[in-house]
């Protein structure tokens, strides 16, 4: 059995074989006609030639949109921080604004205690009491 299913495909081989060079000769034997060919040839070309062209122009309008994007952005990031900038100089102006005030509406020598600092700039904090009310030093008040 084993000899068989071998002779069988030695046998198919050999017909593909045969088949094989049948279609090498019966394309040899074919008559192109040149010119033909010649103008395929040359229309293939100035299609892809066409094709290259519509290419590069796409990649060339893909880069100036990402250029512009790009641009957009920074300008964004830019107005953002001058904003920011911005607001932070307001608001610095406020309290210094407010920091004149008090100084202004305060008792000579004592400015500097009405914006609840001491007299080296720390944040005084009043101890709370059992009801988490602020305790009042009488000697705050005075």
């Amino acid at each position: 059995m084993p000899e068989s299913a071998a002779l069988a495909g030695m046998l198919k081989a050999e017909q593909e074989d045969k088949e094989e060079e049948d279609l090498k000769d019966l394309i040899g034997e074919m008559e192109l006609d040149e010119a033909a060919a010649a103008v395929a040839f040359r229309e293939a070309i100035a299609h892809l030639s066409g094709v290259l062209e519509q290419a590069a122009k796409a990649a060339e309008e893909a880069a100036a949109k990402a250029a512009k994007a790009e641009e957009e952005a920074k300008q964004r990031r830019e107005q953002g921080m001058d904003h920011a900038w911005s607001v932070l100089e307001d608001r610095l102006a406020m309290k210094q604004s407010s920091d004149e005030t008090v100084e202004s509406l305060a008792p000579a020598g004592q400015g500097a205690h009405l914006d609840n600092r001491d007299a080296a700039g720390e944040v005084m904090r009043a101890p709370l009491s059992k009801n988490n009310e602020a305790a009042v030093s009488p000697s705050r008040c005075a």
